[in-house]
């Protein structure tokens, strides 16, 4: 497993616990979505994972390893992408890779041996970004923002990819287009990927395995498994349509 959660219990006050005791496994490859309405820990169970928040209780072990700082090797796009405004598409692409040069592989210390100043083009092209590498954030679309963004993440060859709401502000085509890409990619690098999301119909495309989370605590959410998602035209079967509905009909009570 790549990601194991051990008793792990979280709140940000004591007598109001978002999660309670939640044993949970992501392994090597996997493709998750967290679903569940607003409010629900989605967010926070991202931020625990990367080392960002700690638990109250229990432990976060990723690569079997317990989490106690963000991890180099885990990958993090945040809502609104993250990139720097007074920065090229290039500059922003090459950010994590500086950064990494400057703390070191393992992201404590400084590395001995000195780093290429020369950053590999091949997300840039991979991702269709080389033709507007030197544009702006305000200059390209929401679409090229969010690939600008992955292709970042990228150049640290992640093992583990959170994501938070990342298709929120697109419009469907540009999101189903996305969607499309994690999925080439989850499967060119076996790459886990866990996303969260308040969009039935993007946790049901994504998702192979749905972690549903309700009103807090979250003790035992319900996993749904959904072995055909990410498929060739899934988006147009009927299976597609009736995990929608079921996850809506799931949802409906904590609205």
């Amino acid at each position: 497993m790549i990601v194991s959660t051990h008793s792990l219990s979280f709140g940000f006050s004591q007598d109001k616990p978002i999660f309670k005791g939640l044993d949970w496994e992501v392994a090597s490859g996997e493709r998750w979505a967290v679903l569940g309405p607003s409010g629900c820990g989605k967010s926070t169970l991202l931020l625990l994972l990367a080392g960002i928040l700690k638990p109250t209780e229990g432990e976060i072990k990723i690569g079997g390893h317990q989490i106690i700082r963000p991890r180099p090797r885990t990958g993090l796009i945040l809502q609104g992408y993250g990139l720097l405004p007074w920065a090229t598409v290039q500059q922003n692409y090459e950010l994590g890779l500086k950064l990494r040069k400057f703390y070191g592989p393992d992201g404590k210390h400084a590395p001995q041996e000195e780093v290429s100043n020369k950053v590999d083009p091949h997300w840039l092209k991979r991702l269709g970004l080389d033709d507007i590498k030197d544009r702006y954030p305000s200059q390209i679309s929401g679409g090229q923002q969010q690939r600008t963004a992955i292709a970042r993440t990228l150049t640290l060859n992640p093992d583990l990819l959170l994501m938070d709401e990342p298709f929120g502000s697109l419009d469907a085509p540009t999101s189903a287009a996305l969607q499309n890409l994690l999925i080439e990619l989850n499967q060119e690098d076996d790459l886990a990927m866990v996303l969260v999301t308040h969009a039935v119909e993007t946790a049901a495309f994504i998702g192979e395995k749905i972690l549903l989370l309700g009103n807090p605590p979250n003790v035992s959410p319900q996993i749904i498994q959904t072995p055909n998602s990410g498929t060739d035209n899934y988006r147009d079967t009927k299976e597609y349509h009736q995990l929608c509905q079921t996850l809506r009909s799931q949802l409906e009570p904590s609205l």
